[in-house]
């Protein structure tokens, strides 16, 4: 079998931003797959901005001085493949070629450094495949991602509670992964617990995966798999060379 892909990424990243009183990054934040982890609450002090078109949906205050903020975005992916004898000569050979999209719009509602709700979508389709398609190919529309954190001092650590639907990713991704690289990724009905301290952030999750399904607002929770772990890592520093990462 023989495979051709191509792809385009869009990313138009409209995001969060917090109270004034909490240490913010002054510059923008590297991209990632799960988009949660972006923070662009540096931009609640207009003299933090460069003028660029897409700040304007990155911090958003809803209250004097932005305790209350809203952040946006939109990923959008266009992608082609094609191919040729998918039966590996097991068969009556079937070439094919079509193309894939997705869109994932999310919003990020942050109220303060304790409270926040992020909500994102997923629209995925296919033109021209034939055959049936599969549940990573199409997805109308439905919940990616909703959860609310709830986050305290635990003292020199941050303690942060993770409840509702949410991509999980740990390590390389070989147990645990978003499934990024197809059209639908994978998503979790779970609850999370992260500790962070210095160096050191000890994640510890339990929930059920989602199963996806083609039509409007129809993915549920997968009944007959649960998933659940503790995850740390210490990042690099004297004495650790590259750090320390541990299921």
């Amino acid at each position: 079998m023989r495979r051709w892909r191509g792809a385009l990424v869009a990313a138009l990243l409209l995001q969060s931003a917090p109270a004034p009183a909490e240490t913010l990054a002054e510059t923008p934040p590297p991209l990632t797959n799960s988009r949660y982890d972006e923070d662009y609450r540096y931009l609640l002090d207009p003299a933090a901005g460069s003028g660029a078109f897409w700040e304007r949906f990155k911090a958003i205050p809803l209250t004097p001085g932005g305790t209350v903020s809203l952040s946006t975005g939109l990923e959008a992916r266009l992608r082609g493949e094609a191919v040729r004898n998918s039966g590996w000569g097991q068969d009556e050979p079937r070439n094919d070629a079509y193309g894939l999209w997705r869109l994932l719009p999310y919003a990020d509602l942050r109220a303060g450094s304790a409270l926040r709700v992020f909500g994102q979508l997923v629209m995925a389709g296919s033109a021209g495949k034939l055959g049936p398609e599969g549940a990573p190919d199409v997805d109308r529309a439905d919940l990616l991602q909703g959860f609310a954190d709830l986050s305290v001092p635990l003292g020199s650590a941050q303690g942060t509670l993770r409840a509702g639907r949410q991509m999980l990713a740990y390590g390389s991704e070989r147990l645990i992964s978003l499934r990024y690289g197809a059209n639908v990724p994978r998503a979790f009905d779970a609850v999370t617990g992260i500790v962070q301290s210095g160096p050191w952030r000890v994640d510890g999750f339990l929930g059920r995966p989602v199963r996806a399904a083609p039509d409007l607002f129809d993915d549920r929770r997968d009944g007959g798999r649960s998933a659940w772990g503790l995850y740390a890592t210490r990042g690099a520093g004297a004495g650790w060379g590259t750090g320390l990462d541990a299921y």
